[in-house]
């Protein structure tokens, strides 16, 4: 038989990666395995409060990645404000 072209997984451009990116750059990288939300909660217990403002733009990240529906495009646009936003004060 023949075998359909594989496709990228939904989600590989998501802006959420720009803030992943940037915690790395900061010290603070996922562990192998490590889920974004359980990375998350890690660095919140660690008392790092300005990681809680990546909880909403993890949820359109997580929609866009998994839910078959997807992101329409103002729900992309939320997500790539939202990191846009987080990532301007992350760097100060």
């Amino acid at each position: 038989g023949t075998h359909e072209p594989a496709t990228a997984w939904p989600g590989l451009d998501s802006d959420f990666y720009a803030a992943e990116y940037a915690l790395e750059r900061m010290g603070f990288a996922r562990l192998p395995g490590e889920t974004f939300g359980a990375w998350l909660a890690r660095l919140e217990r660690a008392s790092l409060a300005h990681v809680r403002a990546l909880r909403e733009p993890l949820a359109l990240h997580y929609r866009l990645r998994f839910d078959p529906r997807g992101l329409d495009a103002e729900g992309r646009a939320a997500l790539k404000a939202t990191v846009q936003q987080w990532l301007a004060r992350a760097s100060k």
